[in-house]
């Protein structure tokens, strides 16, 4: 859910989520470099791809719950230690 004010971020966040999808359908993995720790959605890959046809300057990440798009920072994953 969202405030009035966070219209555009949720906006925002459907189109990329849209891409992401579509990323995912064409490459069999998440627009997301491999040693990050955080999961942020890679807006090269999706460039590259024509996933997407602009970058934005939200930082977004992919959540371990089916490859949803948040804007909400989560934990870094443990390393074992």
């Amino acid at each position: 859910m969202f405030e009035e004010n966070e219209k555009e971020t949720a906006i925002t966040i459907d189109n990329i989520q849209k891409a992401v999808d579509l990323y995912v359908k064409e490459n069999i993995q998440f627009p997301m470099l491999s040693y990050d720790p955080l999961n942020r959605v890679n807006y090269y890959q999706l460039l590259q791809t024509h996933c997407l046809d602009a970058h934005f300057d939200i930082e977004l990440y992919i959540t371990n719950y089916d490859g949803l798009v948040t804007h909400i920072k989560h934990k870094k994953k443990s390393t074992g230690n």
